[in-house]
């Protein structure tokens, strides 16, 4: 599967729940079951903060307490029979992210910490022992210099998660970021599998859930079972750079997975689970219309990401007049003066970027906007137009990773 075929979102689970009504039917009646035992669980997870207090880290006892403990709370941790061996002279792992607390089966087996674990609440995260700082580094530079100091003092590894966004893990791997690479030339890549019982089969997590709302479902469900797979581990090649090695360790798991790399980031999740929640509170315009098929919205989307003032309705209404041609969907709207920016958004912002488009603009043209020709005044008018449709589409080729020829 090409990069470019990739819909980024397909990448994400929309809903909680599975599309099978026999499925949700099992879950409805699970239910109540299920809130007793989430009770329950949240009355020992006070446990597991004392035995956390108690027992000091990387112990033979504490691993097994907490891997009692994470199991009556539902987490259960194996290794794959599959897996490589894990390697101890690799002091950095990089897996795939499939869930918020991917990070307490590698501390269950490996006692290893995990900054990823910054997005929980910072006490909690140094109770468990998933991290070894009590407050949340405020930039990528201050995490990379607690990180090294760490490495270098002491040999508990480290697990990264380079997505830095969770996804499904049936599509694609989110771009890996290029900071995770400065610790170590030596790294082992790995591979974490999620699931739960057919019988109350949920999603791990969608779009827009929070980390409270994922606990809850795991403390519901009778148990999530995670596989952990070890790759060969990696090592930096003379003069090869951040992202040359970032893409090999990106490559190596979408390869174990049997899923594609993308160019996506994590700021592209961010955005497009921002637009999706969006879309979702507002009116059901389009995903009432009969003559909107997955790839059209998939278009429009396409639209939204190089003229992000564009509302959706408008991008499909558009591409329904040109054809579904993305390049003539562009140039239309840009020709079209009332197309207004979206009532959602933030219309400051809007008059900003606009103002920001046209300061980029060559000052020939500025003073050519108010020549008293009018021929002179159409011909800014159709170079400022040629100028934003070739932004728009290097934006757009850039974005998909295509190569034309």
């Amino acid at each position: 599967m090409s990069t470019a075929s990739i819909f980024i979102g397909s990448l994400f689970d929309r809903s909680r729940f599975s599309q099978n009504a026999v499925q949700n039917t099992l879950l409805g009646i699970y239910f109540p079951f299920g809130v007793f035992l989430a009770i329950v669980r949240a009355f020992i997870t006070l446990q597991v903060f004392v035995a956390a207090f108690l027992l000091p880290p990387m112990t033979y006892i504490r691993s097994i307490c907490f891997r009692i403990l994470f199991a009556v709370l539902g987490f259960c941790t194996q290794k794959d029979e599959s897996s490589e061996e894990r390697d101890e002279t690799a002091p950095v792992i990089v897996a795939n992210h499939v869930s918020k607390f991917d990070c307490i089966p590698f501390h269950i087996l490996t006692g290893c910490i995990s900054p990823s674990v910054w997005e929980l609440p910072s006490p909690l995260s140094f109770i468990l022992g998933l991290s070894r700082s009590k407050s949340k580094p405020k930039t990528n530079g201050e995490m990379v210099s607690f990180l090294r100091s760490h490495i270098s003092e002491s040999k508990i590894p480290v697990v990264l998660f380079p997505e830095e966004e969770t996804t499904n893990g049936r599509a694609g791997l989110l771009k890996f970021s290029d900071w995770s690479m400065t610790l170590s030339d030596r790294i082992q890549p790995a591979v974490i599998h999620a699931w739960r019982p057919w019988f109350v089969q949920t999603n791990i997590s969608h779009l827009g859930a929070s980390w409270y709302s994922d606990l809850f479902w795991f403390l519901l469900t009778p148990w999530t079972a995670f596989s952990i797979r070890y790759l060969p581990t990696i090592e930096r090649n003379t003069d090869e750079t951040d992202e040359a090695l970032a893409k090999r360790l990106q490559k190596s798991i979408a390869d174990s997975l049997n899923i594609s790399v993308t160019n996506y980031s994590a700021k592209d999740k961010r955005e497009y689970e921002k637009r999706y929640l969006l879309e979702l509170n507002a009116p059901t315009v389009v995903r009432n219309r009969p003559d909107v098929s997955a790839e059209v919205l998939q278009k429009a989307y396409q639209v939204v990401q190089v003229l992000p003032h564009v509302p959706l309705d408008i991008a499909v209404k558009q591409l329904l007049k040109n054809h579904k041609n993305v390049d003539m969907t562009i140039s239309s709207i840009l020709e079209d003066p009332s197309i207004a920016p979206s009532a959602s958004g933030d219309s400051g912002n809007n008059s900003v970027n606009k103002q920001k488009i046209i300061s980029k603009e060559p000052q020939n043209q500025n003073a050519s906007i108010f020549s008293s020709s009018p021929q002179s005044r159409m011909t800014a008018f159709q170079e400022r137009k040629a100028a934003l449709i070739a932004e728009a589409r290097q934006k757009y080729i850039e974005k998909h990773g295509l190569k034309l020829e």
